[in-house]
C-alpha cells in the first residue's frame, strides 16, 4: 500500500492501527537515538522531569467492578498500547486525552501515547508537557527517551513512585539553551516516512497470524522479528500480488443485501449475576465487549428459555463487533444474534461475511441501538457468485482455509523460533 493511500485510508483512523505505529516507531526511534549520527550537531542537555512534565497517577479500578463499554482502560501491560480493557469507567475516574502512560509497576516503564479518550489504573503515571502542547510527533519522541532511561533501572520489584520519578534526569536535544521541540518533531518524522510502509505489511502479517490462530489480543511490536520480515519483503510482495491479480482475474462478485443472507433476533438478556461462572463451564457468556470473541466468561447450564442457538453470528450493541458463535451460549444485555438464510454457516464462512460485517462497524456505532436492524439490512456486501448468480461457498471455505494455513505456518515458525531461542537460555542456565 502507497504511502499516499495509507495515509487516505480509514487504517489511518484505526486505533489499533494508531497503537501499533507509534509502538514500532517509538522502538525504532529509540535504536536511532543509540547511534552518535543522530546526535550530530545536536546539544543535549540533561533536564529533571518535573522541569518538562507534569503527571497524574490513575484510579484504582478493580477488575471485578467492570462494566464493559468504549472508554479504553489502561494499566501496566506492555501489550495492545497499554489497555486491559474497554470500560464504562465510573464517576470517579478522570478521563484523559493527548497524554503519555508510563506503567510504575508491571510492565514498568512501558510508555504510550493516547491520542484518543482513556482512563487510568493505578498502576501507571499519565503524563504530559508543562508548559507545551503534546502531539503525536513530541509523544513518540518523549516515549522512546522514558523507556530508554527507565526500563534498565526499574523492575518488578523496584517500581517507580513520586520521589523516584522526581529525581530522575532525561538528556533532550536542545537549540540556543533551550529544548528544541522542532528537532524532535523532524526526527520521528523522517523515520516514519522511511519506515511505515514497510510497517503496515509487517503489521497486517501479523495481524492475520494473530486472528487466525490465536483468535485475538494486541499485536506486539519486536524489533528483531521486524528485521526479519524485512528481509524477505521482496519476495513475500511477490506473492501477494499474483495472488490478488487471480482473483480479480477469475471470479464474478455480486452485491447482496444483509436482509437477503440473515435474520436478526434480539436475545435474551441477563446479567451476569444470573449465572454460576466455572473455569470449565460448557456455555459462553457472551457480551457488549469486543475483547476475546465478545465471551466474558463461560457459565453453567441455566434454563432452555434464555439459551441462544450457535452456530451462529452475535454482536454487541456498543462496540458493534461481529463474532462467530459456534456453540449454544447465553448473553448479556443489548445484544443480538444474525441467523443464516442459507444453509452450512461454519467457522471457516463466517470468518467471511464478520470481515465483510466488522468494515461496517463505524456506520453501525453511528444509529442509535433501536435502528440498528433497519440499517443492518439495507447494508450491501460484496460475495463471489457462481454463473447462475449462487454464491461461491466453495470458494469463500478455500479462501478462508488458504488464509489459514498461511498464516498458521508464520506463527508456527516463529513458535519454533521462540522455543529454540528458550531451549539455549535453559541450557545456559543449567
Amino acid at each position: 500500500m502507497p504511502l499516499k493511500a495509507l495515509q487516505d485510508s480509514t487504517l489511518a483512523d484505526s486505533r489499533e492501527w494508531q497503537s501499533f505505529a507509534n509502538t514500532a516507531l517509538s522502538t525504532l526511534a529509540q535504536k536511532e537515538l543509540e547511534s552518535s549520527s543522530a546526535k550530530n550537531d545536536i546539544e543535549w542537555k540533561s533536564f529533571n522531569f518535573d522541569k518538562v512534565f507534569k503527571y497524574e497517577r490513575g484510579k484504582r479500578y478493580k477488575k471485578l467492578d467492570h462494566t464493559s463499554g468504549q472508554i479504553p482502560y489502561i494499566s501496566s501491560s506492555a501489550l495492545n498500547n497499554g489497555i486491559d480493557n474497554y470500560v464504562n469507567p465510573p464517576s470517579y475516574m478522570k478521563r484523559y486525552n493527548n497524554k503519555i502512560t508510563l506503567a510504575n509497576s508491571g510492565s514498568v516503564g512501558s510508555c504510550f501515547y493516547h491520542s484518543y479518550e482513556f482512563v487510568a489504573s493505578d498502576h501507571c503515571m499519565v503524563v504530559w508537557l508543562k508548559d507545551r502542547e503534546l502531539n503525536r510527533y513530541l509523544a513518540l519522541f518523549f516515549n522512546a527517551i522514558f523507556e530508554k532511561a527507565l526500563k534498565p533501572k526499574y523492575e518488578f520489584s523496584r517500581e517507580i513512585n513520586h520521589e523516584r520519578l522526581m529525581a530522575e534526569t532525561f538528556f533532550l536535544p536542545t537549540k540556543d539553551n533551550t529544548i528544541d521541540f522542532n528537532f524532535m518533531e523532524s526526527f520521528i518524522k523522517a523515520i516514519e516516512k522511511q519506515h511505515i510502509e514497510t510497517l503496515y505489511r509487517f503489521w497486517e502479517s501479523k495481524l492475520k497470524a494473530y486472528n487466525a490462530v490465536i483468535n485475538g489480543g494486541g499485536v506486539s511490536f519486536t524489533l528483531s522479528e521486524y528485521e526479519e520480515f524485512c528481509k524477505g519483503l521482496k519476495a513475500q510482495d511477490f506473492q501477494f500480488e499474483l495472488y490478488r491479480n487471480k482473483i480479480s482475474q477469475s471470479l464474478k462478485w455480486k452485491s447482496f443485501k444483509c436482509e437477503e443472507l440473515f435474520s436478526v433476533k434480539s436475545n435474551p438478556q441477563l446479567n451476569k449475576d444470573s449465572f454460576s461462572f466455572g473455569e470449565n463451564a460448557p456455555y459462553p457468556y457472551f457480551t457488549r465487549t469486543c475483547l476475546n470473541n465478545g465471551i466474558a466468561g463461560y457459565v453453567e447450564y441455566l434454563d432452555e428459555e434464555h439459551k441462544i442457538k450457535g452456530e451462529s453470528i452475535a454482536v454487541g450493541m456498543l462496540g458493534m463487533q461481529f463474532f462467530y458463535m459456534q456453540k449454544d451460549f447465553y448473553a448479556g444485555q443489548f445484544t443480538k444474534t444474525l441467523y443464516p438464510k442459507f444453509s452450512g454457516l461454519n467457522a471457516t464462512i463466517a470468518q467471511f461475511f464478520i470481515a465483510w460485517l466488522n468494515k461496517n462497524q463505524k456506520i453501525f456505532q453511528g444509529v442509535l441501538v433501536r435502528d440498528f436492524e433497519k440499517t443492518f439490512k439495507e447494508t450491501e456486501i460484496l460475495l463471489p457468485v457462481l454463473d447462475s448468480n449462487n454464491i461461491d461457498f466453495d470458494f469463500i471455505e478455500s479462501f478462508i482455509k488458504a488464509i489459514q494455513k498461511e498464516c498458521i505456518k508464520s506463527v508456527v515458525l516463529w513458535q519454533t523460533r521462540e522455543a529454540k531461542a528458550y531451549k539455549q537460555v535453559v541450557e545456559t542456565l543449567a
